[in-house]
């Protein structure tokens, strides 16, 4: 398991684990790499796909009801507080005279 833990591109992975297994032990497992994996993909991944994936993350914690949704409600505050800083240094840069802007980048519908 140490290997899924650090490989590639494993959000994805942990996700349809998630979403396909019932075993207490792989949804662990996928759940714990999640908070793990957040920090160390965040600045590999395409803004649209941590938002995407944000979304789900949310999604899927607001509908369990079991220990894993307090992990994963960890991993949730991880990738807000990484947002968070993007768009703070983002809107540093633009108030500098700086093209990058996060206003309005995160809209609800």
């Amino acid at each position: 398991m140490g290997a899924f833990k650090t490989s590639a591109r494993v959000l994805p992975k942990c996700q349809y684990l998630l979403e396909h297994t019932h075993q207490p032990l792989l949804q662990f497992q996928a759940a714990s790499t999640i908070q793990e994996a957040i920090v160390r993909e965040y600045g590999d991944v395409a803004e649209e796909d941590v938002s995407q994936f944000a979304g789900w993350l949310i999604h899927y914690c607001l509908h369990q009801t079991t220990y894993l949704s307090l992990l994963l409600n960890q991993s949730t505050i991880s990738i807000i507080s990484l947002i968070e800083a993007d768009c703070f240094e983002a809107d540093e840069i633009h108030s500098r005279g700086g093209v990058a802007s996060c206003s309005g980048r995160f809209e609800t519908s």
